[in-house]
Formats: structure tokens, C-alpha cells, sequence
């Protein structure tokens, strides 16, 4: 009985222990490795980063309050959805010109990034990828992308202006809405615009068409 209990503990503290590892894989040929002392979370190799259905499947799930730099390394192919939500003390992420998709629900409530950079490599955003990023300033969206897809960027409350993709065919259902954008220009190569897209964006003022003389302000 004594060596069954004792087994049955040994079971538990590897099972614990799987659980909040500091490193482990997030793809077949990805590894991840958080430096516990200085919150910096690094994920290296080569290929597609794993999509998780929830948040809390994702392998560093258990310190996601303690993760304040992410360093993706060149040859990671994408980011996978749900990866960082939840991480409120992110600050600053690096990604790599080899990243070509962000999944959707990537980075939302990440309540502390300021700001973001997106290579040129990156074709696709997916939806509500920066929900309620709340310290969200600025951010680059490259040429590479056609399409806003919805939600992306709602909620984003200090996101004041962003500068649209020259070659952008459609802006989704609500991308930007209750975010904090002033004013926006809309490029001519805007075919799609769906609803709620700047829905309770309550200090929008002014949105440009470009290439027209039409204009709309609140």
C-alpha cells in the first residue's frame, strides 16, 4: 500500500512539474524556454508555431504573468493562435522575417505592449489577433497584408492613428472598434468596409478616402 501511495506521488509531482516547466516544445520542430529571472520567453527552430484552441493549453500557460519579453528566432513560420493571451506584463516582442502569419486571438489582453513591429513576411493577421491591447500606441502593418480581419484591433483604447496597407482590399467587422483612434486614411484599393468597423470610436473625427475628395467627419 506504502509503495502504491508513494508511486502515486512521484506521478503527481511529474505531472506538476510538465505543467509549469520552463521549457518544453510549441510545435514539431519549435522549442520554448522561459528565463524565469528575467521574464524573457524564447522560442526557437524552424517551422509552424502550434495552434492552441484555448489560452490555457499553451505550454507556458502557468507564467504568463511573469513573461515580459518575447524573442521569436528566425525560422519560426508563424505564431500560433491564442499563444499570448493573457500575457499582462508583456512589454516588447521580436519577430523574425521568416513569421508569415499571426493567428487569431494572438496577443489578446496583452495590457502592457506599447508597440508592436510587423515584417514585411507577414500576410496574414487573424482575427481579434490584438484585442484589447489597451497600451497599444502605435503599430506597423505591413504592405504584405490585404485584409484586416475582424476585431482585430478593437478595443485598443490608445491606438490614436495607424497607417493602412497601401494594397488593402477589405477592413473586417468591427477591427477597430472602441479603439482610440483620431483619424484614418483609407486607401484606394479599399473595396470591403464591414460593419461596426469603427464602431464607439469615440474620438474618430475624421476619416479620409484617398485618392477622392470625399471625406467623412463625425
Amino acid at each position: 500500500m506504502k509503495q502504491k501511495l508513494f508511486i502515486l506521488f512521484l506521478a503527481l509531482i511529474a505531472s506538476v512539474s510538465a505543467i509549469y516547466a520552463q521549457s518544453g516544445t510549441c510545435g514539431n520542430n519549435l522549442t520554448w524556454n522561459l528565463n524565469a529571472e528575467t521574464g524573457v520567453l524564447t522560442i526557437s527552430g524552424t517551422g509552424f508555431m502550434k495552434d492552441y484552441e484555448y489560452s490555457s493549453d499553451v505550454p507556458w500557460y502557468g507564467y504568463r504573468s511573469s513573461i515580459k519579453s518575447v524573442i521569436i528566432r528566425d525560422g519560426v513560420t508563424s505564431i500560433g493562435e491564442y499563444a499570448f493571451e493573457g500575457c499582462k506584463s508583456l512589454t516588447s516582442i521580436t519577430i523574425p522575417n521568416s513569421v508569415t502569419t499571426i493567428g487569431q486571438c494572438a496577443f489578446v489582453r496583452c495590457t502592457a505592449l506599447p508597440s508592436i513591429t510587423i515584417p514585411d513576411s507577414v500576410t496574414s493577421i487573424g482575427a481579434a489577433a490584438f484585442w484589447w491591447c489597451t497600451s497599444l500606441e502605435s503599430i506597423d502593418i505591413p504592405d504584405s497584408i490585404t485584409t484586416i480581419d475582424k476585431m482585430a484591433f478593437g478595443a485598443c483604447t490608445k491606438l490614436k492613428s495607424v497607417t493602412l496597407p497601401k494594397d488593402l482590399k477589405s477592413i473586417g467587422f468591427r477591427s477597430f472598434t472602441s479603439s482610440g483612434l483620431e483619424s484614418i486614411t483609407i486607401p484606394e484599393s479599399v473595396k470591403t468596409i464591414e460593419g461596426q468597423a469603427f464602431h464607439h470610436c469615440e474620438k474618430l473625427d475624421n476619416i479620409c478616402f484617398a485618392g477622392t475628395t470625399e471625406q467623412w467627419q463625425q
